[in-house]
């Protein structure tokens, strides 16, 4: 990327040998000064006396070790002499020097506001997404110091991912709204930011905005697909912490917005518990509980009867909510977010099985070896990928050469929505989107890859997904090993598709199993898939299709019809196969 720099505080290299022959000219110092004396001279942007004690020898790369050890370039950056930066980037000084808390020049010129600096540092090639002790890079600093147009400078270089987390797993929209950063929030907000994104104790950019005070960012977070009811390792809602802090303009917002008014933290705790008698938010709380028409109904709404099923194993909590009752999820399968596979089988990973890309852009290009095997994203599968019969896709991979940011870079990456366990009225299971989802986005099924051996043997075929090999029969079995994809239901008007994903490997019997969204999914749709007509060819005796679509084959009035249409099919393909 080309970053446009005002060069007009700059000199260049002619007016540099021009000053420093002056300064020749002048009696030399007797002594080699220290590398320390540049301190005082950079601090008040004597651009002489630096050229000067450079001239003498000293060392542009001194560090000085009771300033963090900072070197002058840190320095310069700091107080924003964008020609002093010039001058010793062009005399030697690395451009990328960290100090005691791993900052480069370019952070401390992002913390203090140095635009022209900042700028001149990506013109000259600075490294943007370098991290701080604690994680934070360039780019959280200017989001959470309300330095907008720094932010879209370095934003604009193409090396951040806008949801990037610091080693508090603190995003820049977690930044911004714990800073009270309006402009920022909105600008990351349409930048696609995701205000789901948990930190490492599971609060969301919600849990910040309650916490800041701002009901203006709270009510773009929330109108933005945030899910209002998260809650937090104590089981905090946005709603406790804002009635915690006497936001009360949040409180209102919250309960305009529907939050659970009886949702209880791990001390036992509803909203209302956790602010004083004499607080505004008290007040606002307890008026809307004896105001509230739905009073009768509180202890019928939905409660969270776990925080995470995942424990922190997928980017975003997992709730799981009971709409019947108060009874516990008892967990009776292992979370994972990757298959497992049973003790005999090898899947071939080894270097020379695998295509790879030598990219070193983003494999944006048609000459990447990856893309052109499946061609098919750009953040999701691409508008005209064909979800009805649907192709293979081969994400870059371990071997290739391409960075970790790269377009072709996806299911590998994670589950990317919310979802939700739900048990209904009806006493089944199932996932439900918590926000909006765009067409194409995705989830995997994961559970235990079992050959045909183990297949035969297991008594409970409820989670087996056939993984359609051509030289085995293998399945993913999520019985005892899965995650929320297990609960999934069946629809004869699905919106999801099942799509195989290679990633790690290129073994052809193996394959991810992807579902994608097939239309815009709207909050709180649950989700569903077509199981298959073989998957009720062999429950029909037993179980029938309860989906009640206009299009349903297998409920108690059409699945007669659909057997029947299946045996003709079946002995066409056999006739077929004879004839050949």
């Amino acid at each position: 990327m080309c970053v446009t720099v005002d060069c007009s505080s700059v000199p260049q290299l002619q007016d540099l040998k021009v000053m420093l022959m002056e300064i020749t000219k002048e009696a030399t110092l007797r002594l080699r000064p220290a590398g320390k004396c540049l301190f005082n001279p950079i601090k008040a942007g004597d651009i002489k006396k630096v050229l000067q004690f450079i001239a003498n020898g000293v060392n542009p790369n001194h560090k000085f070790n009771t300033h963090k050890n900072n070197t002058p370039l840190h320095i310069a950056a700091y107080y924003g002499f964008t020609s002093i930066v010039h001058a010793l980037l062009m005399y030697g000084a690395s451009i990328d020097a960290i100090n005691d808390d791993l900052e480069t020049p370019l952070i401390l010129a992002v913390e203090k506001n140095q635009l022209e600096v900042v700028q001149y540092l990506i013109h000259a090639g600075a490294q943007v997404d370098v991290k701080n002790e604690n994680g934070l890079t360039a780019f959280h600093a200017a989001c959470k110091n309300n330095y907008k147009e720094i932010a879209e400078l370095l934003y604009k270089t193409g090396k951040f991912d806008v949801n990037i987390q610091d080693d508090g797993g603190w995003t820049p929209l977690v930044w911004a709204c714990e800073k009270n950063c309006v402009d920022v929030v909105q600008w990351l907000v349409n930048l696609d930011a995701d205000p789901n994104v948990r930190d490492n104790e599971e609060n969301t950019a919600l849990h910040w905005a309650a916490c800041s005070g701002s009901s203006k960012i709270l009510e773009i977070i929330l109108n933005n697909g945030c899910y209002i009811n998260f809650v937090n390792q104590r089981g905090d809602s946005a709603l406790h912490i804002a009635a915690r802090k006497d936001n009360f303009t949040c409180v209102q917002l919250l309960l305009k917005k529907n939050a659970l008014l009886d949702c209880l933290n791990k001390e036992g705790e509803a909203a209302i518990m956790c602010c004083d008698d004499d607080s505004v938010s008290w007040e606002i709380l307890n008026n809307h509980l004896l105001n509230s028409t739905k009073l009768e109904n509180i202890s019928q709404q939905q409660h969270v009867v776990s925080r995470d099923i995942s424990r922190g194993k997928e980017n975003y909590p997992i709730q799981a909510v009971n709409e019947v009752d108060k009874e516990e999820f008892i967990m009776d399968f292992r979370y994972v977010t990757r298959n497992c596979f049973a003790p005999n089988l090898t899947v071939t990973r080894t270097v020379d099985s695998m295509e790879l890309c030598y990219c070193k852009d983003n494999c944006s290009s048609s000459d990447c070896t990856c893309t052109r095997l499946s061609r098919c994203w750009d953040g999701l599968l691409i508008s005209d990928f064909d979800l009805y019969d649907p192709p293979s896709i081969y994400e870059c991979n371990k071997t290739c050469h391409c960075p970790k940011s790269c377009i072709n870079r996806v299911v590998q990456k994670g589950l990317r929505i919310p979802l939700q366990l739900f048990l209904h009225i009806k006493s089944r299971m199932g996932g439900k989107n918590i926000k909006i989802s765009p067409k194409r986005n995705f989830c995997l099924y994961v559970g235990e890859v079992i050959s045909e051996n183990e297949i035969s043997r297991r008594p409970d075929d409820t989670y087996f997904f056939d993984l359609d090999s051509s030289s085995g029969d293998y399945c993913v079995d999520g019985r005892f090993f899965g995650n929320i994809a297990r609960f999934i239901n069946h629809s004869c008007e699905p919106n999801l598709v099942s799509i195989r994903v290679f990633v790690e490997h290129q073994d052809l019997n193996f394959p991810r199993i992807a579902f994608f969204t097939m239309r815009d999914i709207e909050a709180f749709e649950e989700l569903c898939f077509d199981y298959g007509i073989e998957f009720w060819v062999a429950k029909s005796r037993h179980l029938l299709c309860t989906c009640n679509s206009s299009l349903c084959k297998y409920s108690k009035d059409s699945i007669d019809s659909t057997l029947v249409e299946y045996i003709q099919e079946k002995d066409k393909q056999t006739e077929i196969s004879m004839d050949t």
